[in-house]
């Protein structure tokens, strides 16, 4: 897929991006970023999953009993891809991901392709 519409992205997530490149380079995968000259999603993908860890951590503090060990164990049994996949499948997010010309003739599926972003 060539450059998509932001417009897109934000209607099927419910929010609009005051930095529209932000969300762009959200989808932009180093091949895609290297052959174009542009930002890839690494580092955005690096805080998002921290992001991800402090809501599962407030989260099962709030929420669930036990030490250290105990909630961190809860913690890596929440972090499921298998669900991020679900979620990205059914907002068809997977259509808007921007790849190089090479790592295109290697994804034929959406699994595929979301190891390459988790």
């Amino acid at each position: 897929m060539a450059i998509f519409e932001i417009s897109e992205i934000e209607e099927k997530i419910g929010y609009s991006f005051k930095d529209k490149n932000l969300l762009r380079q959200c989808f932009t995968h180093s091949s895609y970023a290297n052959e174009h000259n542009t930002v890839d999603n690494e580092k955005l993908e690096f805080f998002g999953d921290s992001i991800i860890k402090l809501v599962e951590s407030e989260y099962l503090y709030n929420n669930q009993k036990g030490d250290e060990g105990n909630l961190t164990k809860k913690r890596q049994e929440m972090e499921n891809n298998a669900c991020f996949l679900e979620t990205i499948k059914k907002l068809g997010l997977d259509k808007y991901v921007l790849l190089g010309n090479g790592q295109k003739k290697c994804v034929n599926s959406t699994e595929k392709l979301f190891f390459f972003f988790f």
